[in-house]
């Protein structure tokens, strides 16, 4: 009576079963490794945006006499610019019979993204006196 020896090891289709599972689940950590270094990448760029955007504000806030208008440029890196600075409009009620003008002061910074142009858009509000404001 011959005596079937029973084999130790994998059939051909549990092996590529068990690769085709292992391919898979590979795919979707790296997928997952991939989108987490993307949005280090974004956080990365929001996080010199905003402190571009506040440089710039800090200078613009500390200016006098303040001078309403618009200026771009760039600042490297891929990084470019937009000041506006505007008459603060109070409301009629509120209006303050002080020798002061009050400015609103806004700061865009620029960066092309993966997809789209990303901004970061920082405003203040800025009193200067009438002396300098009418100059």
């Amino acid at each position: 009576m011959p005596r079937y020896r029973q084999q130790a090891g994998f059939s051909l289709l549990e092996v590529v079963v068990a690769f085709g599972l292992f391919v898979t689940l590979g795919t979707v950590v790296l997928d997952g490794f991939a989108g987490g270094s993307k949005s280090v990448v974004r956080a990365e760029h929001y996080s010199v945006a905003t402190a571009h955007a506040q440089s710039l504000l800090d200078t613009l806030s500390v200016m006098r006499p303040i001078e309403v208008g618009e200026r771009t440029g760039e600042l490297g890196d891929g990084f470019s610019f937009a000041q506006r600075i505007t008459p603060y409009q109070w409301p009629d009620e509120q209006t303050p019979d002080l020798d002061l003008a009050a400015f609103v002061l806004e700061v865009s910074v620029y960066w092309d993204g993966s997809a789209q142009t990303q901004t970061v858009t920082l405003r203040t509000l800025s009193i200067d006196s009438i002396d300098h404001a009418d100059r």
